[in-house]
């Protein structure tokens, strides 16, 4: 009996290429990062969100049929509440 070997489809290069372009732009929208180490927790919490919605480790496990909820929780991304936290205090004691 020979087994079959079930081929997986991936994410086109082009694809993932959107997907990172798409979190850029969501980071970018966003008003309140103080510096580049909120932003760098911002752009991997953004990451790890949609790789949870593709229920991949990372883009190169993520499959064409989550696509679009990838870009659906890009799209609706709102920014952790340690973050919102940390602007506050930074106008407090401004």
């Amino acid at each position: 009996m020979v087994k079959m070997i079930e081929v997986v489809k991936v994410l086109s290069v082009k694809e993932k290429c959107e997907i990172m372009c798409h979190i850029e732009r969501k980071v970018k929208s966003i008003s309140g990062i103080a510096d580049s180490t909120e932003e760098e927790k911002v752009y991997e919490d953004v990451y790890n969100m949609a790789m949870r919605e593709s229920g991949a480790f990372g883009l190169e496990y993520a499959r064409p049929e989550f696509l679009y909820a990838i870009h659906e929780a890009i799209d609706t991304y709102a920014l952790p509440a340690w973050l919102k936290n940390n602007e506050q205090r930074r106008k407090e004691y401004a």
